[in-house]
């Protein structure tokens, strides 16, 4: 299966950033966090390109008022980034990490274009709590979308006094893409090309399932091998991943629903003593090391999925693509399966 995906059907617009304009001053205002999911993207007024005045994104620390139509956006998260790249924008800094100095991963190649004198240059982290204030400060943008790239109040409030931030959407909780590209639509006043790519993107991923009738009320299982002792697993239905993996038919399996100890976003953990609740229709296997510890051990090999090769093992890229879905990522990783999904 190769991956046959088009960007949402609207002109990409070749922007000149404007450094005349001077960065607006940060507009934040302490409020309770909204639950309703409605209440995330609470409009501020919208139209098409050229809009006036601000927009206004409910988040975990309060609210933050956006510019409209910026042209100097910082983006620390890729799923604000790959939704600028799907709406025709160019992001004036992006992050890049250990592994991916370039900052440029497989999915966007050929749409985000990284050089020092560029249209977009890299900021470096080495984890995600090592955010160059500094770097970001020396693109004086005019908005920094940040999500959980934020670890604390005190980061919030030192990226504000650069320029407007957002945060993490949900205390607590892994921003999900589509809102993303909500927010990203209203800051540029295309509400409706963004839920046009986010239909588009979804439609992709369930035309797949559609192709593999087989997947339907199967289960996956997705783990993170970080060590012997540390083996990450998805457990929550409502986890990003899963709810991508969930437009192909697929789910959590019984016996990891509810399991804890999980880190950095991820609900639970095991150990190699007990790698056997890993027991599922298909699974996702993510390492950024060497995971023979786990793949040579007799439970693992044990396993209905491993005996029948449907195990699909992800590199970095991979895991990056799963762990953090994007309107550019979804398409990519979903395709990756394809050897997988072809069992069925």
């Amino acid at each position: 299966m190769t991956t046959s995906w088009n960007a949402a059907s609207t002109p990409s617009r070749h922007r000149t950033h404007r450094t005349h304009r001077t960065p607006r001053i940060t507009r934040t205002v302490t409020a309770a966090v909204l639950t309703a999911a409605v209440g995330l993207l609470a409009a501020c007024g919208s139209g098409d390109n050229g809009i006036d005045g601000d927009v206004t994104v409910d988040h975990a620390y309060g609210q933050t008022a956006l510019p409209s139509d910026p042209d100097t956006v910082v983006s620390l998260s890729p799923g604000y980034t790959d939704a600028m790249l799907q709406l025709g924008e160019q992001p004036a800094a992006v992050t890049g990490f250990a592994g991916f100095p370039s900052a440029v991963m497989p999915w966007e190649d050929g749409k985000l274009s990284v050089a020092p004198d560029g249209p977009t240059r890299a900021l470096q982290m080495m984890n995600p709590s090592d955010v160059p204030m500094e770097k970001i400060a020396e693109v004086a943008p005019e908005a920094v979308l940040a999500s959980s790239m934020v670890t604390d109040r005190s980061m919030y409030d030192e990226l504000t006094k650069i320029a407007p931030t957002v945060p993490a959407l949900v205390d607590g909780k892994l921003d999900v893409w589509q809102d993303q590209t909500r927010v990203v639509g209203r800051m540029y006043g295309r509400e409706d090309d963004a839920d046009r790519l986010i239909a588009d993107t979804e439609q992709h991923v369930r035309d797949v399932g559609a192709a593999h009738p087989g997947l339907a009320g199967k289960t996956v299982a997705v783990a993170l091998y970080g060590g012997p002792d540390n083996i990450q697993v998805v457990t929550d239905p409502e986890d990003p991943t899963m709810k991508t993996l969930s437009l192909l038919g697929l789910s959590v399996p019984e016996q990891l629903k509810g399991l804890g100890g999980g880190e950095g976003g991820v609900q639970g953990k095991l150990s190699l003593e007990n790698v056997d609740q890993l027991d599922a229709d298909i699974i996702i296997l993510g390492s950024m090391g060497d995971a023979t510890p786990l793949t040579d051990s007799p439970l693992w090999s044990s396993l209905p999925a491993v005996k029948q090769h449907r195990v699909a093992e992800l590199d970095a890229a991979g895991v990056t693509a799963f762990r953090v879905p994007t309107a550019l990522s979804v398409p990519w990783s979903i395709d990756t399966l394809a050897p997988v999904l072809d069992t069925f």
